[in-house]
């Protein structure tokens, strides 16, 4: 696991949930896994989770991965959360394959 800061790319996302002005059950109706796509980023809202879940690839094309709860995504938006801890998607991958 890594800090990322918080970029441009990301905050506009957190915009963008913080903008629909939805609450998680309503999020939960709308779920999708792909409905944020900018720049490096892809994800959206998991029901079953109850956060945003997205991946990010890197300028190395590494791909990463992380969530969001909905008061994380305000936080982001508000400037008082400015990274955030994110996970290489092999890794957590392997982890799962163990697991199973």
């Amino acid at each position: 696991m890594k800090e990322h800061p918080i970029d441009h790319d990301l905050m506009t996302i957190c915009r963008e949930i913080v903008t629909e002005n939805l609450s998680e059950e309503q999020w939960a109706e709308i779920e999708s896994c792909d409905m944020f796509q900018r720049g490096g980023y892809c994800g959206g809202f998991d029901a079953d989770d109850v956060f945003f879940n997205f991946s990010y690839y890197d300028e190395h094309k590494i791909r990463w991965c992380f969530s969001l709860t909905l008061d994380e995504v305000n936080a982001i938006h508000g400037g008082t959360k400015n990274v955030i801890e994110i996970e290489k998607w092999d890794d957590l991958w392997s982890q799962f394959q163990q697991e199973s």
